[in-house]
This record gives C-alpha cells, structure tokens and sequence, in this order.
C-alpha cells in the first residue's frame, strides 16, 4: 500500500484510539532538521506529532523575537476522541522537522506534555506565569521585569544563558527620571526561579530584586 494510504490509516487510528497507534515513517533521523531554521509558513502548512507520533496538534500561536525569527509555539495538543485536548507552550528548540513527511515533531511524548501543562497551570496562578527556563531567551528580550510586588525594574536588553542554556542572568535597562535628571542605567538581575507571562510579556521575580 502506498505511504500516503497508510498515513491516512494512522491519522485516523490515532484520532480515535489516542496512545495506541502511531504514525509510520518517522522513526529515523534522516531528513531531520531542527525547527529554528524554518519559516512561518513552512511551520503552519506542516503536520505536528509528539514524539511518539501517537498524537497530533495544531499551532495555537507563534512567538517571534525581536529580529522576527520563530522562538517559541503555542501549540494545542490532542490525542483521540475520548481525551481532552490541552494548550502547550514549547521553544522552538524543542522541535524537529522532518521535511521528506512535512511533519514537525516534538521532543517529547504526549503523556509527558500533559504533565507539564498541568505544571503550568499551576505556576501561572501561583507564580505569574511560566519558569523562564521554558522560554527561548529570543522571547524574553523587550519583556519588562517586575518584582513580586509590583515593582518595576525594567526592561530585559540581553538574557546569560548558563552552560545548559537555561536563562541565568537578565540584562536590564531602565530610565531614572526627575526635575533636573534623567538617565538610563544597565544592570543584571538573576533569572533562577522568574517566570515569564506571555500574555502580557512582563517577567516576575520570585523577590525583590536591586540594581
């Protein structure tokens, strides 16, 4: 049976029994590149799969930084008839494209996606939003930095990333202003434990912080 038939089978076997069939032809990394080198529109025409190519999505919204490339993807998840879908938000990083299927796959299965999007459910009504290490540090430039209590600190111009390339330091640039002053300071803030809103693209500290 030609590929395309057998494709179609999968789909249709995935939507209706979620986790017990999986989409053919994905298992090898030959054809594989990483999702940071493609465009917008090669992102919205292409199929999403999970790891196990056992689920399939659809992209809610894509992150740009601030030179335009593609950071992150919000992505709404589903895995059969009977289970609820569920939104995920991923670094672009965190997917591969297969270009001889069209299709980009994620790092990690659908069970575990769940799990953390449950997790950030939680941190977002505790904390104001997600831990930055989810987060493309291309997509924290430009957002504001606030402390736990409202204090604004200002705003992120660079993100140090560790040896893990998890967000460690935030640069920050804010503007002193007065009856004969005005001036514009640098300084670094750390990013362990901050977490990032999406929606209104402001980082908050888990304390004050000072410059």
């Amino acid at each position: 049976m030609p590929y395309s038939g057998l494709a179609g089978i999968a789909i249709v076997s995935a939507t209706i029994l979620g986790a017990s069939a999986a989409f053919p032809g994905l298992d090898h990394e030959e054809g594989l590149v990483g999702g940071r080198a493609l465009d917008g529109d090669t992102i919205y025409n292409a199929r999403i799969t999970d790891a196990s190519q056992r689920a399939t999505g659809h992209i809610e919204r894509i992150y740009l930084n601030e030179s335009g490339q593609i950071e992150a993807l919000k992505v709404f998840w589903r895995a059969g008839l009977m289970e609820q879908g569920f939104e995920f938000f991923q670094p672009i990083d965190r997917f591969s494209y297969n270009t001889d299927r069209n299709t980009l796959v994620a790092d990690a299965r659908i069970e575990r996606m769940r799990d953390w999007a449950r997790q950030d459910e939680i941190d977002e009504a505790a904390n104001q939003g997600i831990p930055v290490d989810r987060v493309g540090s291309g997509v924290l430039n430009g957002s504001l930095v606030q402390t736990r209590n409202g204090q604004i600190l200002g705003r992120v111009t660079d993100v140090i990333d560790d040896d893990q390339n998890r967000p460690a330091q935030l640069e920050l640039i804010s503007r002193e202003t007065g009856p004969f002053l005005s001036r514009v300071e640098r300084h670094l803030v750390p990013a362990h434990g901050a977490h990032w809103s999406a929606s209104d693209r402001v980082i908050t500290l888990p304390s004050p912080a000072s410059a």
